[in-house]
């Protein structure tokens, strides 16, 4: 088993699609200053759905692991670097990520049968957070390190935080995620020999995604917090269009409870 497929089955056990969401929330977690590490513990459930044929949905435990210091924070499948910033409201730093929900195997519908697998990928890149009075403003670009898709994708999101008493916390979140041509080719196109009657060829193009979603955020003491996320991704047009995609969107709900040691 090659290095790139265990990693992206650990990834499934620690994180699954949109789960990455619930780690915005932990930024306001409490320490005893700015520059002291954190460590965090936690675990969680996430039910969502696949967008390809025949797949059902499907519902995984996960435990959540958060550490930060001055120069690096590691939350659940990514990794990043902290880079100079010249405001305190910007966070600037290099992130890798173990794919999320990427990729199938023949065997994971009928449908699909025939199909070669198509593996989830390490992604490497820039990203940026800009925290404000209004809202928060993120924003990364990945390219694929492991060579799977050889692709590339960008995200876009808005959120804002809305305090509710001291202890509840409601944030609406908006994004969007571009995928290119390459991305959306490999995990959505279908080659000349996997033809079949009922699945034709198919060239993936480059395409968008819109997601819109709503997390809570409750604080049961200084150290423990529990957060619920809802959310749905709107399919781009070229993922739709594709034979292997059987619905418009994909909604997912995630829950998590931590503990900031």
């Amino acid at each position: 088993m090659s290095a790139t497929n265990v990693a992206t089955r650990l990834s499934v056990l620690l994180f699954v699609v949109g789960i990455s969401r619930l780690g915005h929330a932990d930024e306001r977690l409490p320490t005893e200053d700015e520059n002291s590490s954190k460590l965090g513990l936690g675990l969680g459930a996430v039910e969502y759905k696949t967008p390809y044929r025949g797949v059902g949905d499907k519902v995984l435990p996960f435990p959540v692991l958060l550490y930060e210091n001055s120069w690096m924070r590691v939350f659940g499948n990514t990794v990043g670097i902290k880079l100079p910033s010249f405001s305190d409201d910007l966070s600037l730093s290099i992130r890798a990520k173990i794919a999320i929900g990427e990729g199938y195997k023949a065997s994971d519908s009928s449908f699909l049968e025939g199909m070669k697998k198509r593996n989830g990928s390490i992604w490497i890149g820039p990203a940026a957070r800009w925290h404000n009075e209004w809202f928060d403003l993120s924003a990364d670009v990945y390219g694929d390190a492991s060579g799977e898709s050889k692709g590339q994708q960008a995200h876009l999101s808005i959120e804002k935080p809305f305090a509710i008493g001291r202890s509840f916390e409601l944030t609406p979140h908006v994004g969007v995620e571009w995928l290119d041509k390459k991305y959306v080719d490999y995990y959505y196109g279908v080659k000349l020999n996997e033809v079949r009657q009922d699945r034709p060829a198919y060239l993936g193009g480059s395409t968008v995604n819109t997601g819109v979603g709503v997390r809570a955020g409750y604080k049961l003491s200084e150290r423990q917090r529990l957060i619920f996320d809802v959310g749905s991704t709107l399919l781009g047009s070229k993922i739709k269009d594709s034979p292997l995609v059987g619905v418009s969107s994909t909604p997912v709900v995630s829950f998590a409870y931590f503990y900031m040691f």
